[in-house]
């Protein structure tokens, strides 16, 4: 981001700094900024105003210190202006800067000293207590001072502060151990190295001081002289003395006329003020003097409130002004010198509040919000009584901002009346007026009036909006009807349903509500009941379970999305607190042995006391995290680092660590990682023989794979080069004992749902959902697992996974010990532990061609099963659509259409759904069928879960999510995804010229990869190039992103090139059996007739047809404009699927059926977001969507990632392309806005 600030001063209120401008800019080179700045100046009419330019002192901004080159920013300025401007540095660097140099005079090079010692002890752990405490300061504040700016050198303050304390301490160690590094010998040798430390601490705080106030927003540069020397660095910025010019403007003193006429000379020299008579600078000097006497003066400098001179002269202007005096002169004189900033702390200060303003709590908020919150935030400031009294006297303000065309949707679902008082405002209407005020610059009567909005909207977002209802007429239900406590009722008439909906049995889930019950326990109050400790462990439970968003749990259980949100927060921290010291203990010296016992009992692994490993946890990216939760499996998360018995059990957990890390950083960093080197892990301190045979004692050990240390007690395999059949050995039964931690992790996740997906909470909330998850598999394990089946099962996927281990050598060195102990340890398990006749059938690849697992299918015993015959009973659906139909806001989110739409389906396809009711049971109404299937495809939620909630077998969903969608697809298709007339072609190419402004373009294409779980035998068929299995959907989309034709069902594995030759659509343009119209001209002022083509991206062929952007390679500025107005169209088609996926939530994950099943939900997704977009347009405004800040910057990203096609284009088509481009670039075909996006890249 890069902002734009100006400043000023106003006579009567002082120095005034307020942002101009805030935006990312592609690159940040000279030409770039200059072009940016002089457009943002012009744009509000005060370039002729400019005096100086602040910088960073960077050679970009100013050329070096001597502003010599042509290619800076300050140059380039002063060229454009045709004016002598004043370049300013930053102050604050330039002390940074003479600190730093100045400690390069010294004998010794304190910084390198600094940085030395912390990286020993970042890298080694030493023993001594006194110096324990710098170990962990070090451990967490190396790598700050490894991105210190450099200009920023008083960063190493603390740090040098932190080695005189312990000084003796460090001396007496470095001296004392052998592989001391030489810099560091040789300086703590030194005598007086400690009193170069103390002088360097002492200047430095000197400095420090000098900066904090050189960075305050009222100070001048001129007022910045008396803290440091400010001559050294503007004589020769600004070309003349003007510090010492206009030093009397502080008032420290009272002005002389000398210096006084010596300032007028030099602004007239400027052309800055002129004035008629010669004395009429004089005259101001001497009513100036009288108000200005030297009590005065003394007066001003002895009162804190007036220390700066903006407080000074406010007061003379004052003064001016109430007693109609001129002060035309020295208001130019005034108004130039304080204009001038001693540093750029305001830039910085933008940064700061950006990071204020994007918090947790507003993920959500786009770039754009976020800059017009800024800009209100510094340039506007209105008390809430006074916004009040200005709304309610602006009621046509407040209905230029109800019927605008950007809230119109908003506005619709309300009301298109005049509003009358604040509190009509909703947060979603103040958004859309920040959207108004920062993108289309809505003409309101006046700029206050605009700011009074944009206050408003900041300050209200930063406030909850009121509740209307207590409580949901929706969730009344479950307090009148006790729908949570009926529920666990009927679960628990059946074991295996509460079982399969809680993951725990009844006897479990008893236990831990008396467990934790007190914890979780609310009191009753004279407004409610609360929520029993049962009802809050089913919550939680259901959410862990399935991984639903919290939304659907307010539909499943009849209970608001953020209650559920704190309940499921509040039971798992009570999970972890009282529960984690049961069945989560850290284990004692005989916990220990006997784990090495169970692990050589099962896993044939001797002294082994736990398996470790880390297992990534997908979480939404939390906002201004940057890439610290980016994993390298190509998503945010937070690690699970875990020591599992053999059993499959976790010992000790860490959870919380960014993504991004790696396992062997996370353990070193760990509390377990911190204990195990610090010896305080109860780990039996004498190790002992492993075999009767065997002299040599073994220590107890972890087993760890490739990615962690080789130590003393981590054993990991063998690199695989080169490796003997005793390496093979071993690595197989260390392989065979580590891999129970993989099989624990694996348990987890199948267990509990929630793990599959991305969590959409915040990353501390996330470690505390799993570090409950965790403690909650270790009951299950305790309480209800059979170990016989555990250990079968955990050694079948042992076996399958061996051959798939990529053991790698690590960069680590390990200590010779430890290789000898892991020596030792192969030795045992191929000479001690296994015959020769054993060695043969080692390979576990053999072992598992010798096993079978035999499924059996479970009977069917129940007709219907008694928890489903409630639906029948108490007309469950019925019931629940009723009560749907009473909220329509609630209807949508639901079904994700109004109640009239739904209506309008449910009468098409009525007859093609309805089933004969039977001597046996009731069928399952039209109705019922609609909702099902349109919950299932706005939520993706597994056919099990939705079972629970609808009271239909998961079956029987299935079936008619199937039976739904082809119905869908049969009967609306015709209607709403018809195939064009030759009518139809030119009314999408019409609209496509007007909103993109792409001539005779009939559609844009491209593919959509939709997640599928592998199919049976599938091979790598459905595989495809992001890493996951999917079929393909190809589409063609008009300009207001609903779909024209689609092709469903091919091979994830296939290109779009590929797909595109094989689908119908791709056949039928290629054979001009499409209808398209004959060419015709795309201007009045062009006899040339062009023909009709749809818009691709790179990955599709250049056809007479089909037009796709130039390869990036050799770009000039008319084929980079062509770029951009092709992906700008194009991109159209990306938008519509967003749209739908954003719609349809079942896109979003892996849908868990048959590549044929998974088609007819594509197509039936197709239809209903093409119906939506036709009968409700008034709930999305798509152009604003595709307009957004956002949206163009993915188009520059998208230009830029073009490449060349190794299909060979026609003559015909290449020619076409080319007339486009000259049409593009012609006075004719041209927009205004174009070069924005293509001049930065001939830089």
């Amino acid at each position: 981001m890069f902002p734009i600030l100006v400043r000023y001063f106003l006579p009567y209120e002082g120095v005034q700094v307020k942002i101009l401008e805030f935006k990312e800019l592609f690159d940040q080179n000279s030409y770039i900024i200059v072009t940016y700045v002089v457009d943002v100046l012009r744009e509000h009419n005060i370039l002729p105003k400019i005096v100086a330019y602040c910088g960073n002192n960077t050679n970009c901004n100013f050329g070096g210190s001597q502003k010599k080159g042509k290619n800076n920013v300050f140059t380039k300025l002063n060229q454009i202006t045709g004016r002598s401007l004043i370049g300013i540095g930053c102050g604050a660097h330039v002390i940074h800067n003479a600190i730093k140099c100045a400690t390069d005079c010294l004998p010794i090079d304190i910084e390198c000293i600094i940085v030395k010692i912390y990286s020993f002890f970042y890298i080694y752990t030493v023993e001594e207590e006194i110096l324990k405490q710098f170990c962990e300061v070090a451990g967490t504040e190396y790598q700050k001072l490894l991105g210190y700016n450099k200009t920023r050198w008083l960063a190493l303050m603390p740090a040098v502060e932190r080695v005189l304390q312990l000084y003796v301490p460090l001396k007496n160690y470095f001296l004392s151990i052998q592989k001391c590094p030489t810099v560091l010998k040789n300086f703590f040798e030194y005598l007086t190295s400690e009193l170069w430390l103390f002088f360097v601490h002492n200047q430095s705080l000197t400095f420090h001081t000098a900066v904090l106030k050189i960075e305050g927003q009222n100070i001048s540069a001129i007022e910045a002289a008396k803290y440091v020397d400010y001559s050294l660095t503007c004589k020769k910025k600004w070309e003349v003395q003007e510090d010492y010019i206009f030093q009397w403007v502080d008032l420290r003193k009272v002005p002389t006329w000398e210096e006084v006429q010596k300032s007028v000379d030099v602004l007239i020299e400027k052309g800055l003020i002129n004035f008629e008579k010669d004395t009429e600078a004089f005259d101001e000097f001497t009513l100036v003097s009288l108000y200005v006497s030297a009590k005065k003066v003394d007066e001003w400098n002895s009162d804190s409130s007036n220390k700066y001179a903006e407080h000074r002269w406010v007061q003379v202007f004052q003064h001016f002004r109430d007693n109609n005096l001129n002060h035309t002169i020295f208001g130019k004189i005034v108004e130039y010198v304080l204009c001038l900033p001693a540093s750029n702390a305001p830039v910085e200060q933008i940064f700061s509040l950006m990071n204020n303003l994007w918090t947790a709590e507003k993920t959500q908020m786009q770039v754009s919000i976020v800059k017009a919150m800024l800009l209100t935030k510094i340039n506007f400031q209105m008390s809430c009584p006074e916004f009040y009294s200005f709304l309610k006297s602006s009621p046509e303000l407040l209905k230029q901002i109800c019927s605008s065309e950007k809230i119109l949707p908003i506005a619709h679902q309300k009301s298109k009346t005049v509003l009358d008082s604040v509190s009509h405002f909703r947060v979603s209407q103040l958004k859309t007026i920040c959207f108004l005020y920062a993108h289309i610059n809505v003409k309101m009567s006046s700029d206050e009036e605009v700011a009074i909005c944009m206050w408003y909207t900041l300050n209200t977002l930063e406030e909850r909006e009121k509740k209307k209802l207590w409580v949901h007429p929706l969730n009344q239900k479950r307090i009148t009807h006790n729908v949570i406590i009926s529920f666990i009722c009927e679960l628990r008439s059946d074991e295996k349903k509460f079982k399969n909906y809680t993951r725990v049995s009844i006897t479990t889930f008893d236990f831990i509500v008396q467990q934790i019950g007190e914890e979780i326990r609310k009191e009753d109050t004279n407004f409610r009941k609360s929520i029993s400790p049962e009802e809050r462990l089913l919550i939680t439970l259901s959410f862990l379970g399935s991984g639903e968003r919290f939304q659907r749990l307010h539909y499943n259980l009849r209970i608001g999305a953020t209650t559920a949100g704190k309940i499921v927060n509040e039971t798992c921290l009570a999970i972890w607190k009282i529960l984690s010291p049961q069945f989560m203990p850290l284990p004692s010296t005989e916990g220990w042995l006997k784990i090495a016992s169970e692990f050589e009992k099962t896993w044939n692994f001797p002294n082994c006391v736990g398996a470790i490993d880390g297992k990534h946890i997908a979480i939404q990216c939390p906002p201004n995290a940057g890439s610290a939760y980016f994993s390298y499996k190509g998503y945010h998360s937070i690690v699970l680092q875990a020591v599992v018995d053999a059993n499959a059990k976790f010992i000790i957990i860490d959870v919380g660590d960014y993504g991004r890390n790696s396992d062997g950083g996370i353990l070193k960093e760990s509390n377990f990682g911190k204990l195990l080197d610090k010896n305080k892990l109860n780990l039996p301190t004498t190790p002992r023989k492993i075999h009767e045979n065997l002299e040599e004692n073994f220590p107890f050990v972890f087993v760890v794979d490739e990615a962690y240390p080789l130590k003393i007690n981590l054993m990991r395999p063998f690199a695989r080069r080169q490796l003997s059949n005793m390496k093979r050995i071993y690595n197989y039964r260390q392989s065979r004992a580590r891999r129970i931690v993989e099989c624990a992790f694996g348990i987890l996740t199948k267990r509990f749902n929630v793990f599959e997906n991305k969590m959409l909470v915040h990353p501390d909330k996330a470690a505390v959902i799993t570090q409950a998850a965790c403690v909650l598999h270790n009951i299950i394990m305790d309480k209800e697992s059979n170990l016989t089946d555990i250990h079968s099962e955990i050694e079948t996927t042992t076996l399958q996974v061996y051959q798939e281990d990529s053991d790698r050598p690590t960069n680590r060195r390990p200590s010779r010990e430890a290789i000898e102990i892991r020596e030792k340890f192969m030795i045992y398990q191929v000479v001690v532990k296994m015959s020769s006749d054993e060695e043969d059938v080692a390979i576990p690849i053999l072992w598992f061609l010798l096993r079978e697992i035999e499924q059996e299918e479970n009977k069917k015993k129940l007709w219907v099963h008694p928890l489903n015959l409630k639906r029948t009973e108490n007309n469950t659906i019925k019931c629940f659509i009723r009560e749907l139909r009473n909220d329509e806001c609630k209807f949508r989110n639901f079904t994700r259409m109004s109640t009239d739409t739904f209506d309008y389906i449910l009468e098409i396809l009525n007859d093609e759904i309805r089933k004969p009711d039977t001597n046996f049971r009731k069928s399952i109404t039209p109705e019922e069928k609609l909702l099902v299937t349109l919950s299932y495809l706005a939520t993706g939620e597994r056919f099990q879960r939705l079972h629970y909630q609808f009271r239909l077998g998961a079956t029987t969903i299935g079936l008619i999510t199937n039976e739904v969608c082809i119905a869908i697809w049969k009967l609306l298709s015709p209607i709403y995804l018809p195939t064009p007339r030759e009518e139809d072609w030119i009314k999408i190419s019409n609209e496509f010229n007007k909103i993109w402004n792409f001539p005779n373009c009939t559609g844009a294409i491209d593919g959509k990869h939709i997640a599928i779980q592998c199919p049976l035998c599938a091979g790598s068929e459905y595989f495809n190039y992001k890493g996951f299995h999917s079929i393909v959907l190809q589409a063609v989309v008009d300009a207001h992103a609903k779909f024209i034709t689609i092709d469903v069902g091919d091979y994830g594995r296939s290109s779009d090139s590929g797909i595109f030759k094989e689908s119908s659509f791709g056949k039928m343009l290629l054979h001009n059996e499409l209808n398209l119209p004959p060419p015709r001209k795309i201007h009045n002022d062009i006899n040339e007739e062009y023909p009709f083509v749809f818009v691709g991206d790179e990955a599709y062929p250049l056809l007479p047809c089909l037009m796709r952007p130039f390869p990036c390679r050799n770009l000039t500025n008319e084929k980079r404009i062509f770029n951009y107005r092709q992906s700008r169209a194009r991109r159209i088609v990306e938008c519509a699927f967003g749209i739908m996926v954003k719609k349809f939530k079942v896109l979003e994950n892996k849908i868990v059926v048959g590549p044929e099943k998974a088609t007819q939900i594509v197509k039936a997704i197709c239809v209903l977001h093409n119906l939506i977009m036709t009968r409700e347009q008034h709930c999305i405004d798509i152009q604003e969507f595709i307009n957004s800040q956002e949206q163009n910057d993915i188009i520059e990203q998208d230009i830029s990632r073009i490449r060349s096609s190794n299909n060979r284009s026609s003559i015909a088509a290449i020619s076409l392309r080319n007339k486009f481009t000259e049409y593009f670039n012609s006075n004719k075909g041209s927009v205004s806005w174009q070069n924005i996006y293509t001049k930065y890249k001939d830089l």
